[in-house]
């Protein structure tokens, strides 16, 4: 878990979608803000699911809103999978 202390968020040059439950034990909302913020690319977002902890995508009862924002984030650009070009 503390290997990611060391991350370096000014180096992510990729898109990035940062999902995080906001009853999460081990990551507090000011870190995720932190991380968001500084994050070195510009396409990205930042959801916070509700009633959601650190591993939101194995609660049965919230997997929905998990898969929602992974879906609207992949699909975010109308174009993107646009395979007729």
């Amino acid at each position: 878990l503390h290997d990611f202390n060391d991350c370096a968020p000014s180096k992510v040059g990729v898109p990035t979608l940062l999902l995080h439950g906001d009853q999460d034990p081990y990551t507090s909302i000011d870190a995720q803000r932190h991380l968001f913020e500084n994050l070195g690319c510009s396409d990205k977002a930042w959801v916070i699911l509700p009633n959601s902890d650190h591993a939101v995508h194995l609660l049965k009862d919230r997997q929905d809103s998990f898969v929602r924002s992974l879906v609207w984030w992949l699909y975010r650009k109308e174009d993107m999978f646009n395979l007729s070009r």
